[in-house]
């Protein structure tokens, strides 16, 4: 039995739809760092601006607290470019200390971000969460966000799963994203939060 010397050319006539992995030239997708923010003194809002067009997702990381007054918990919220009008609806799952239950919400002046701690919980536990905002410059679609957040305080808390669309400050789906705010609605976001915010080829 003879043994067929293995080439790059040889791999790649094997799997023509897979030449791109398999050519050692072509980078694969990747996510770049566009900007992070860690908190020092209680603010309203963090914003993250001239959110360049050349990707075609964009992921939101954050782990934070903000003050709302006697609770543990609390939601930040994020609205695009300068629409902080009634043009965000939202729908999620989520358990919260062993029990289940179902959100849904409409005409809100922001999207569902991120559950975070609040004043009544331990100093040091934080929220945290990643939301991806997907498709951000398409014209020709609403803008879709999906979160998946929660914090875990010594056996109970909360985890959420939840999606959320921006139909744009005329209703259409015209708007690209260029800037993100957010902000606690309940209470300023505290200390030692941060936020960062990635591309997504």
């Amino acid at each position: 039995m003879s043994v067929s010397r293995l080439s790059r050319q040889s791999i790649q006539s094997g799997f023509p739809k897979q030449q791109s992995i398999w050519d050692g030239l072509t980078q694969p997708s990747a996510m770049d760092a566009l900007g992070a923010v860690t908190v020092t003194s209680a603010v309203s809002n963090v914003v993250f601006s001239s959110i360049p067009s050349t990707y075609t997702h964009l992921q939101l990381r954050v782990s934070g607290r903000d003050a709302r007054a006697s609770s543990v918990d609390d939601a930040l919220f994020m609205y695009f470019n300068t629409d902080n009008t009634a043009h965000y609806t939202a729908h999620g799952l989520y358990g919260y200390n062993g029990s289940a239950s179902t959100d849904y919400r409409t005409n809100q002046t922001g999207a569902y971000n991120v559950r975070v701690t609040a004043a009544t919980a331990p100093s040091s536990l934080m929220g945290s969460g990643i939301v991806d905002i997907l498709d951000y410059t398409n014209v020709n679609k609403y803008k879709t966000i999906r979160t998946l957040s929660g914090y875990d305080n010594n056996g109970t808390g909360d985890v959420e799963f939840y999606s959320a669309m921006w139909i744009g400050s005329s209703g259409t789906p015209a708007d690209v994203v260029s800037t993100i705010t957010i902000w606690g609605p309940n209470g300023n976001i505290q200390p030692n939060s941060s936020l960062a915010l990635y591309g997504i080829k």
